[in-house]
């Protein structure tokens, strides 16, 4: 092969590489509160769930983490109609074990009760929205969703998702950041494809 098509063989294999390289995806796990524990706000700070997730923006692939004593207290995720009147009994999902996840797999306004009735009509309760990629959010706010159908939890859309990396130390939120394992595998490939067509050459 001559000088020049060994310059564009490997020129090729530059640009194919290039657009192989993973894209860097951060994702937040975020201390529900940024409190010791998920428990009932306060006297002094009613508001203080709704005012801590009004002061953070949630994409798709962040994570809430709630931390609490099992034996004293859950989490759970209702609908806007239960959360308005802290009805338990019927629970989208319920988190019982004292250090909970929620995965944020999609946009939409989820609600959190504890539950434990008398700590939600304590203000024991949050609500988040996660807007899509274009920064719209679903359903808009104050629209109730249509009540669910007869069928119980399973008719209802489940945005819990695996467990995620884990936590960074500290207070507060901790990044859960790194590239996502098929853009790693896809480089790696690309690699190894790569030093083969180098030696066949």
């Amino acid at each position: 092969m001559s000088f020049l098509q060994h310059c564009s063989l490997l020129t090729l294999l530059v640009l194919f590489l290039f657009f192989q390289i993973p894209v860097a995806v951060l994702s937040f796990q975020y201390k529900v509160g940024d409190l010791d524990s998920w428990g009932v706000p306060p006297p002094s700070m009613p508001g203080l769930y709704s005012l801590w997730s009004k002061n953070h923006n949630f994409t798709i692939g962040d994570s809430l983490l709630f931390l609490y004593p099992p034996s004293q207290d859950s989490v759970i995720q209702v609908t806007e109609r239960a959360y308005n009147t802290c009805a338990t009994s019927d629970p989208i999902r319920k988190m019982t074990d004292g250090n909970s996840v929620f995965n944020i797999t999609a946009p939409d306004t989820f609600f959190f009760i504890s539950g434990n009735r008398v700590h939600c009509q304590k203000h024991q309760r949050m609500q988040i929205r996660v807007p899509s990629a274009d920064g719209k959010f679903f359903p808009p706010p104050g629209a109730d969703a249509p009540a669910p159908a007869a069928a119980g939890p399973s008719s209802y859309a489940n945005a819990f998702g695996p467990m995620p990396m884990g936590l960074r130390s500290g207070a507060g939120s901790g990044a859960v950041g790194g590239l996502g394992i098929s853009g790693v595998a896809g480089a790696v490939g690309s690699v190894i494809a790569g030093l083969f067509f180098w030696i066949l050459v």
